[in-house]
């Protein structure tokens, strides 16, 4: 029976290949998401570790394997970049773009652990822009072949 990587290694890997916009983007926060950023309060509190990558598991579909038996588990994350500014939204807006542009240099195109396909970046979007701060999310899709024989 191939039931796959569970959540936590495919969490664990994506986040070990971000490890390097610690160095480049200067991120402060890189790990699990945990609902940190789930109210404007939250928001505030979470500002003096920013800039920030949150990475979560969104959810997976099964499709069929046409290339053998069993199933393709199709993966969504999501990695939320946050950043701010105490000058301006304006500055905010750039850091965020910067640090979505390390994190789609940094994972698309990438296998984080054996077994999975490259991580395919499918959508990338404004979570929330405020005064001095701005979140952004990118979503990424990675197969594993699953079987429950």
């Amino acid at each position: 029976m191939d039931m796959g990587l569970d959540l936590t290694a495919v969490e664990a890997g994506i986040l070990a290949t971000l490890m390097p916009l610690t160095e480049s983007h200067g991120v402060a926060t890189l790990k699990g998401y945990e609902g940190e950023l789930s109210s404007v309060e939250d928001l505030k509190a979470a500002l003096p570790r920013l800039p920030g990558v949150l990475v979560t598991y969104v959810g997976s579909r099964l499709l069929p394997d046409e290339g053998g038996g069993g199933r393709l588990e199709r993966m969504t994350w999501t990695a939320l970049v946050a950043a701010k500014s105490l000058r301006s939204k304006a500055e905010a807006k750039e850091g965020g773009y910067g640090l979505l542009d390390g994190v789609k240099k940094a994972l698309w195109g990438e296998i984080v652990a054996p077994g999975l396909t490259p991580a395919e970046l499918t959508r990338r979007e404004v979570v929330f822009q405020d005064s001095g701060l701005a979140v952004y999310a990118a979503t990424f899709e990675i197969e594993q072949r699953v079987s429950p024989y």
